[in-house]
């Protein structure tokens, strides 16, 4: 039996032509197995000692890449197609009179914010994106720089604003976003569709402009200029659809 030891520390046992086999050291780049054998009565081995190579690809070391099958894609499934993340936005199976099914996707890109339309064959394997998402805090800014905390470990973790995107405009402190990462790097920042945020500065409101439907810049206090209608005031709270940049109403 060739027993090793590998990443984690775990044995495995490998028959090798009845010998013992030990690997020296846990480091699972090692580059030989030391083997010893004994003489057995009933298979009358004798003393040597060999080097044996170890699998160029070790279990332990192989990359297992989650995959999906296009019957089960379904809103939000993110998926890895050339290197580049996207989401599903929409999707449709279709079964024509003659040829194969297929299904006709939507899919936004996570880095870009793209739309792009694609049609798989029904029934073929992608690869799925597997995103750490974790529900964080916003607690200040640092310089350019936004600092979040994690919710549950109270980690601190520093988002550059264009990783942000437009999400920025609707942050104030104490806010919490959904943070979608790959690996090491921030895809996706998610925040709810409509905030409450305070008019920074504008015109002075009017009274009895309530129906014209006139509009008006205003300043949020993140710095986000939106049209509002003419009696908002300085001061004021008002909710904003954060999909669309557009006034809602006043709070």
């Amino acid at each position: 039996w060739c027993w090793t030891a590998n990443s984690r520390n775990a044995l495995g046992a490998l028959r090798l032509h009845g010998a013992i086999a030990v690997w020296r050291g846990s480091d699972r780049r090692a580059r030989g197995l030391s083997c010893r054998c004994w003489r057995s009565a009933d298979r009358g081995f004798d003393s040597c000692n060999r080097n044996i190579q170890p699998n160029p690809h070790p279990e332990s070391e192989r990359i297992f890449v989650p995959a999906i099958s296009t019957n089960d894609l379904k809103n939000g499934v993110s998926l890895n197609i050339d290197n580049t993340l996207y989401t599903v936005v929409e999707f449709q199976h279709v079964k024509p009179g003659k040829g194969g099914a297929f299904v006709r996707t939507k899919l936004r890109n996570l880095r870009t914010g793209n739309m792009l339309e694609r049609t798989f064959n029904a029934g073929i394997k992608v690869e799925q994106a597997i995103l750490d998402k974790r529900d964080m805090q916003f607690l200040y800014k640092d310089g350019d720089d936004y600092v979040f905390m994690d919710n549950v470990t109270y980690d601190q973790l520093t988002i550059k604003p264009v990783a942000l995107g437009d999400a920025a405009d609707y942050l104030i402190e104490n806010a919490v976003a959904m943070i979608a990462s790959y690996g090491d790097e921030i895809v996706s920042v998610e925040i709810p569709p409509s905030v409450e945020l305070e008019i920074a500065f504008t015109e002075p409101g009017m009274q009895g402009d309530r129906v014209s439907g006139a509009r008006k810049p205003a300043t949020l206090q993140t710095g986000k200029v939106i049209q509002v209608p003419l009696f908002v005031n300085i001061g004021d709270r008002v909710k904003v659809d954060t999909r669309t940049a557009e006034y809602v109403t006043r709070v």
